[in-house]
């Protein structure tokens, strides 16, 4: 099967439940335009902002559960309309072993959101000690 007949074109308007906790992940969403925001909400109501997907970025909710075979923890939303490619699951594994050019642009989209994170832990940490 080709790749352009594996994936599948997602269209949603903003306010579009894209995952919630306990769901199973569909795939790889390939972001071309709009944003997801993903967030934590407690029993009491209260919201969390974990980060904001945009176009290049990878989601590491969605990244977490294809890995690990495990479901969503967190909720995404999109926050305004969006446009993106969902790549299956067994897709998503073809392309990360077989296209050099995709693993490399997942990878570096892991690693700047992995850099965004420690400097919210520095921030953190360095406020807390003021």
């Amino acid at each position: 099967m080709s790749a352009a007949r594996a994936a599948r074109r997602l269209v949603a308007p903003a306010g579009t439940v894209l995952f919630r906790p306990s769901d199973e992940c569909a795939g790889f969403l390939a972001l071309a335009q709009g944003a997801i925001k993903v967030s934590l909400t407690s029993a009491s109501g209260r919201e969390i902002v974990l980060y904001r997907v945009t176009p290049g970025e990878v989601c590491l909710q969605t990244f977490g559960c294809l890995v690990e075979r495990r479901r969503y923890s967190a909720e995404g939303v999109a926050e305004t309309a969006i446009e993106a490619e969902l790549v299956p699951p067994q897709e998503f594994e073809r392309r990360m072993a077989g296209d050099p050019a995709f693993r490399a642009q997942v990878f570096a989209s892991i690693a700047r959101r992995f850099a965004d994170f420690e400097r919210v832990v520095e921030a953190l940490a360095f406020t807390a000690l003021a």
